[in-house]
C-alpha cells in the first residue's frame, strides 16, 4: 500500500501540477512546444513524462523503500525488491537504470 505523500505526489505528477511535501517534489518545466514534469526525491529525479507520452522512470541510484513507494504510486509502474535485486515491472534494474514505461505518441 502506497503511502498519501506518495499517492498525493503521483496525482500531482499525472495531472502536472506542483507539488511539494518534505523531501517530495514535483515540477513542471515548460517547453517551447509542451512540458515535462519531473518527479524528484531528496533532489533526485525519479520520473519524468513530457506532452508527447515519453514516461521514464529511475531508481536514481537509491533503491529504498521510500523510493519504491514513490514510484509504485504512479500508474503503470510496480517497483520491488527481491534478493537484493531490484525490479521495475518485473524486470531486472540496475539502481541507475532508467525504464521507460510508454515511448509517446
Amino acid at each position: 500500500m502506497t503511502t498519501k505523500i506518495s499517492q498525493d505526489a503521483a496525482n500531482a505528477f499525472h495531472n502536472n501540477k506542483s507539488f511539494k511535501r518534505g523531501s517530495t517534489e514535483v515540477r513542471v518545466f515548460p517547453l517551447k512546444d509542451g512540458h515535462v514534469t519531473k518527479l524528484f526525491l531528496h533532489g533526485n529525479v525519479i520520473a519524468m513524462q513530457d506532452n508527447t507520452g515519453l514516461f521514464k522512470v529511475t531508481l536514481s541510484g537509491w533503491g529504498t523503500q521510500t523510493t519504491r513507494d514513490r514510484l509504485n504510486a504512479l500508474n503503470g509502474v510496480k517497483a520491488c525488491q527481491r534478493a537484493h535485486q531490484q525490479y521495475i515491472n518485473d524486470v531486472p534494474v540496475d539502481e541507475n537504470e532508467i525504464v521507460v514505461i510508454s515511448k509517446g505518441k
